[in-house]
Parts: structure tokens; C-alpha cells; sequence
């Protein structure tokens, strides 16, 4: 079970000495990678509240009064899952909500998740209200970056960072869980997780969604191998949702880096170190392309960085 500690002992003081010296501000910004357990100190930090001490599965799905939630909703579409842009009719709905007296909390609450997901009029109607908190009303935001985040909430809010734990830390929280799973499997969840605590309990308990990122990964390197007809394959398969295929780039920079270091370290084959740097470099430019152009084609682009690493 991931305790509050566990997720991250640093943020967990803090949060924790604000509420026993009552100092709990209008507006907080959570800034981390997705899976570092934002959400989860949130709600830990709202049940700190003895009025809602025990109430933790209603404000999960958004069914408590005094706690409004906001998070992207997800569509389905051919198979394929993804997270849509939190709308301005969503933001409206929330903030005539929040607009109410609280009914049994001290404070009144709103929770906006992934805030970088805010089209751009849903974010600019939130400004008069985070200026013009109440001392009885408490905005909190989550974000995976800071990059996706208006400069004039970001200037209103406390920001509480989240930070990615080291290798060390997963492979204990996962030794510590009842698991009779080998020593190989501990160590692929370790680095599928990349430091993300959440992401190393998802890894944990369900199979599936390790064996098909493993499946992923492995497919990667073949392409890197030289497999063209795999690479196309990935281009095809992993392009059509694009925060997924922007995970998935993560995960493969995330695998050329320990590759790179761990046979630096071996003092192995220079040629091959410099092979791998430059993959590496040509990926990173792929990402940079892929964040700072919306209209790029995602196939398109990792066609050609195959193409040109072959």
C-alpha cells in the first residue's frame, strides 16, 4: 500500500505542517511527472480536514459537496483510450459549484487535475477566481510541467514539486509488498517505472499493462537493430494517440540513457557509445519536434528517425 510517506515523505511534511499551523493558502500548484502520486497526496491532504476524514471515496469520483473535482475526461474511439482537454463548460460547471458555502468541511475546495489539459478559455476563466479567493476557499492544481501552465496562475499559486524517487526506493517498496515475483520481473518493473511510485504499484498489479510495455520496448530495440519493417510497424501502431506515442518516447530516451551510461561504465566499445549518443540525440530532437510543433505528422516522424539511425 502506498502511504503518504511512501509517495513522497518531503511534499508529505509540508502538506502536513501547513494544516497543523493553519496555514493552508488560497491556491497550490502540484508540479511532477505523471505517476509521482500528486493526486493521492491531494486527497491525503483533504482528509487532514476531520470533516473529511473518511470521506476520501466520494471525493475520488467527485460525489462530495464541498470538494469539487475537475480532471480530463476520457473518450474511446476505435479502440484506442485518451484523455480530451478539459473544457470551458467543465470549468463553468466547477466554479458555479465552488461558488456555494461549504456544507461540512472548514474549507471549501477545488481540485482542477492535469491543468496543462485546460483549453485556453477554460484556463483564462479560472484567473478572476484564483485572485479573488476567499479565506475560506482552497484552489489546488496538478500539473506533469510547468510548460503547460498560464504565467498568471503560476504567479498566484504555492508550488509544491514532486520529484522522481531513485531505483534504490522502487526496488524496496516493491521487496516490500507480498509478491512472489522473480528478481527479473522486480528489476523490468523498476525500470519501466523510472523513478514513478504510482507507475511501479500499476507495473506491480497489473500484468498486462507491464507484458504490453515490455512487448513495446523490446520491439524498440529490434528497430534499433536495424529493423526497419519493425520500425515502420511502431510508426503505424504508436503514433495514432499522441500522449501515449509521447510516453513511449520518454520510455525509449529513458532505455538509451541507462544503455549509454551502463556501458560507459564497462569501458565498452567506443564506437558503440558513440552510436547510441547519437540515437539518443536524434530522438531528443524528435521529442522537441513532436512538443514544440502541433501540427507535425507523429508517423511521419518516427518513420524518418528510423530511416536515418538505420
Amino acid at each position: 500500500m502506498l502511504t503518504p510517506q511512501i509517495i513522497n515523505k518531503t511534499v508529505w511534511s509540508r502538506l502536513t505542517k501547513i494544516h497543523t499551523q493553519n496555514r493552508v493558502s488560497g491556491a497550490y500548484l502540484l508540479v511532477g511527472p505523471r505517476g509521482t502520486g500528486k493526486a493521492d497526496l491531494v486527497f491525503d491532504f483533504l482528509e487532514l480536514d476531520e470533516k473529511l476524514k473518511g470521506k476520501r471515496a466520494l471525493i475520488e469520483v467527485g460525489a462530495h459537496s464541498d470538494v469539487i473535482l475537475v480532471k480530463p475526461e476520457i473518450e474511446e474511439k476505435k479502440g484506442k483510450i485518451r484523455e480530451k482537454q478539459i473544457s470551458i463548460n467543465q470549468v463553468k460547471e466547477a466554479l458555479k459549484m465552488f461558488s456555494y458555502y461549504s456544507q461540512e468541511a472548514t474549507k471549501k475546495f477545488l481540485i482542477i487535475q492535469s491543468i496543462e489539459k485546460l483549453t485556453l478559455t477554460a484556463a483564462n476563466s479560472l484567473l478572476k477566481t484564483v485572485e479573488e479567493l476567499s479565506g475560506n476557499s482552497v484552489v489546488i492544481f496538478t500539473a506533469s510541467g510547468e510548460g503547460g501552465v498560464l504565467d498568471t496562475i503560476k504567479s498566484r499559486c504555492q508550488k509544491i514539486y514532486f520529484n522522481l524517487k531513485s531505483e534504490k526506493d522502487i526496488y524496496q517498496f516493491l521487496e516490500n509488498q507480498e509478491t512472489d515475483l522473480d528478481k527479473e520481473i522486480l528489476e523490468n518493473i523498476v525500470f519501466l517505472a523510472r523513478g514513478r511510485i504510482k507507475e511501479a504499484e500499476k507495473f506491480l498489479s497489473d500484468t498486462q499493462y507491464r507484458e504490453m510495455h515490455l512487448e513495446k520496448l523490446e520491439n524498440f530495440k529490434k528497430a534499433l537493430r536495424g529493423d526497419l519493417k519493425t520500425g515502420f510497424q511502431i510508426a503505424h501502431d504508436e503514433t495514432k494517440n499522441k500522449q501515449l506515442f509521447a510516453e513511449y518516447l520518454v520510455d525509449w530516451s529513458y532505455y538509451l540513457s541507462i544503455f549509454l551510461k551502463k556501458n560507459i561504465l564497462e569501458n565498452q566499445d567506443i564506437r558503440i557509445q558513440k552510436k547510441v549518443f547519437q540515437i539518443s540525440k536524434q530522438l531528443n530532437e524528435a521529442q522537441e519536434i513532436l512538443r514544440s510543433n502541433p501540427n507535425v505528422n507523429p508517423r511521419l516522424l518516427l518513420e524518418n528517425f528510423f530511416v536515418q539511425i538505420k
